[in-house]
């Protein structure tokens, strides 16, 4: 039987068009997936951290307890703050993509939102991902009416703008104080090793390593190597006002 033009173009698009959208299911799965064990393993930690001072103190002498606790404490401190500011931030960001993409009409517009406040977790390049993603998906929604895809694109990247390079700077301060270098690296080798939940993780993992050497006097100048330029400038200033 002959087939027009049309039917013969659809013919051969819609197994392709079928293998991507297996492929990308089979992509979301292991992503969700990935994600549900990192909430897991932080639930765990969370369930076995008021009692890490007992242990600790149990297991060896009081001078060793002290530094530990002193380590540990620093630790939750600072993770703690982190996590905090940035469950913060990336909500109030999903919660304006979800509203902006609502008014636009661009489908599956809380998925978005869940997605955006996921991939915000993962530095620098996190934002980048669903950025690019949700354009695309916005472009063939609405192909070829220029308008929501200009205005649901524009959502997107002001949100990630103001709330990435504005709000979360105020709020986090020098507190993180790792650099970008180290960043990348934390992401590629968490990467790796973990898939999807360890670019999560890279950041809180990367601080704890950072915290503990800086703790340890002969580990102090790996923990130095890892802050920022800026940070390690205005420190040495510091110590150059005090010697005068």
């Amino acid at each position: 039987v002959g087939l027009s033009p049309l039917q013969a173009i659809g013919s051969y698009l819609l197994p392709t068009f079928r293998s991507y959208i297996i492929t990308i299911s089979g992509g979301l799965l292991s992503f969700f997936s990935s994600f549900f064990m990192m909430i897991l393993f932080l639930l765990f930690i969370l369930i076995e951290a008021p009692y890490i001072q007992s242990k600790v103190i149990a297991a060896i002498d009081d001078s060793r307890a002290r530094t530990v606790m002193k380590i540990t404490s620093n630790i939750n401190q600072q993770v703690g703050h982190y996590l905090g500011l940035k469950l913060l931030t990336s909500g109030l960001t999903a919660v304006i993509v979800t509203a902006g993409f609502s008014l636009v009409g661009v489908d599956f517009a809380v998925i978005w939102g869940v997605l955006t406040f996921m991939f915000n977790f993962i530095p620098n390049i996190g934002s980048i991902i669903i950025s690019l993603v949700s354009m695309l998906f916005i472009f063939i929604q609405f192909y070829p009416n220029p308008t929501p895809i200009i205005i649901g694109s524009a959502v997107m990247w002001m949100a990630q703008l103001i709330i990435g390079n504005v709000v979360d700077p105020k709020l986090q301060g020098d507190r993180l104080n790792l650099s970008p270098v180290v960043i990348l690296f934390s992401l590629l080798f968490w990467g790796w090793l973990w898939g999807i939940a360890g670019m999560f993780l890279a950041i809180p993992l990367t601080m704890v390593i950072k915290i503990v050497c800086g703790t340890i006097p002969g580990l102090r100048p790996v923990s130095i190597l890892m802050e920022t330029g800026k940070a390690v400038v205005k420190k040495n200033s510091v110590e150059l006002q005090d010697e005068d």
